[in-house]
């Protein structure tokens, strides 16, 4: 369902946008404000702006590869890309914020395809960004894939490359995307998962849309995964390593090789309690989003049934199946 609130670029508007990030950014996730790139040329960054009686209550922001900093184009890999587009048709999203109470409004999906639509007026071909693991659901309901290795950012947190094709059919971009340093290693999961779908009662087209939609995410050492608060409609499986469950800096909880981590999260529509962050070792992960568990035409509801389906496969067939999907300390 669509939110009902207005997206404008009005440059009035921008004091509001600064505070809402401040607010998001600063105050709840602790995070420090970078100055965004791409100030200097006129026409090469778009600010989008959500209001709800004349109150900014979101935003998005669209900048131009060529005029990012050469570290960003670099950790998104725009110099692959812009052996065949040129870095002026090639955009990257950021800054993607919503004021707390309208996180569920169905507001930041709304922003993301106005920031599409915007993208596509002013010719961009491929629409990059990086998100967190958590919001590959969101994403990858608006066609976004996983492209390349993923990284780390600190204050923020696993970062996972997504890439949205803007010119469908175009077979040179897919072909493009699909050579992407690190895209056939995401690609590549683990025999125990095919074996464990292969034969199950699933719809095997499903079950093969699993195993499409899935992402790889390895995290280094204590890397953030999932922040409290945070609401989580992905879910993670750990394939090598372990997830710390963290209280106040301490570890609670443990989400070992096999297990799922947050399920409960997902299922009850609830938001995260405690941090999720890669134990002292790192992790391996195996990232779940909700479109990838139905076919389409299905709702969420369907979705829904067909993960509770897929869990009880994997923990019935796959040898390193889940022992549990509740953490003894709670939400996981």
């Amino acid at each position: 369902m669509s939110s009902p609130f207005t997206i404008t670029t009005v440059e009035e508007l921008r004091a509001g946008v600064g505070e809402l990030l401040e607010r998001v950014y600063v105050d709840e996730w602790g995070k420090r404000l970078a100055p965004a790139a791409g100030r200097t040329r006129r026409g090469s960054s778009r600010t989008l702006i959500a209001v709800d009686r004349g109150r900014v209550v979101g935003t998005a922001r669209l900048t131009r590869g060529s005029v990012l900093p050469l570290e960003e184009q670099r950790r998104l890999q725009l110099p692959h890309f812009a052996a065949v587009v040129p870095l002026e048709r090639l955009a990257v999203g950021g800054r993607l914020a919503v004021a707390a109470p309208l996180r569920s409004s169905g507001l930041a999906h709304d922003l993301l395809q106005a920031a599409i639509r915007a993208a596509v007026d002013d010719g961009v071909r491929l629409l990059f960004t990086a998100c967190q693991p958590h919001l590959l659901n969101l994403y990858g309901q608006l066609a976004f894939t996983p492209y390349g290795p993923v990284s780390s950012k600190e204050g923020v947190g696993v970062l996972v490359p997504v890439v949205r094709d803007l010119t469908p059919g175009d077979a040179a971009l897919r072909d493009l995307i699909a050579s992407a340093p690190g895209h056939a290693a995401r690609c590549r999961l683990p025999g125990e998962l095919g074996e464990a779908l292969a034969g199950s009662p699933l719809d095997p087209t499903v079950a093969a849309a699993v195993l499409r939609s899935a992402a790889l995410v390895p995290c280094g050492p204590g890397d953030l995964v999932v922040s409290r608060g945070q609401a989580v409609r992905t879910l993670f499986l750990v394939l090598e390593g372990r997830i710390d469950v963290v209280d106040d800096g301490q570890v609670v909880d443990v989400v070992a090789r096999g297990e799922f981590a947050g399920v409960v999260s997902y299922l009850l529509g609830v938001r995260q309690r405690r941090d999720l962050r890669a134990g002292p070792e790192g992790a391996r992960l195996l990232a779940l989003p909700v479109q990838a568990f139905a076919s389409r035409g299905d709702d969420e509801a369907a979705a829904e049934a067909f993960l509770l389906t897929l869990v009880a496969t994997l923990r019935a067939r796959c040898p390193h199946a889940a022992a549990r999907l509740v953490s003894p300390g709670g939400v996981a």
